[in-house]
């Protein structure tokens, strides 16, 4: 019975992005030490999610996508606050595009 190819590499890759995951983790610390613990995820973070049902960059640029991530608008990592004041509600696209321009990473 044939069988797929293994695809050369691919291993290497893999070892390599969990190593730089885990360097980052390691870098930037629990998720609990930075501030997003419990009360995080059941107060704000459930609050904001409920306020924006929507995605505020993608109203603003004309399209309808449902928010899925509580960003804070100034990263905490820069001093932002950690209050109502300082997140949006947004979709996994818009969020991910932030994060790479917050970190210098173009995608």
């Amino acid at each position: 019975m044939p069988h797929k190819p293994p695809i050369f590499g691919q291993r290497q890759r893999q070892a390599r992005a969990k190593a730089a995951a885990k360097h980052t983790d390691d870098h930037r610390g629990s998720v609990t030490e930075r501030g997003y613990g419990h009360k995080w995820r059941v107060g704000l973070c459930e609050q904001t999610l409920r306020e924006e049902p929507w995605c505020r960059l993608c109203l603003a640029a004309g399209r309808l996508e449902p928010s899925v991530v509580a960003d804070h608008i100034k990263p905490k990592s820069q001093g932002g606050a950690n209050d109502r004041s300082n997140t949006q509600g947004l979709c996994w696209s818009c969020h991910q595009k932030k994060r790479g321009v917050e970190s210098h990473v173009l995608f």
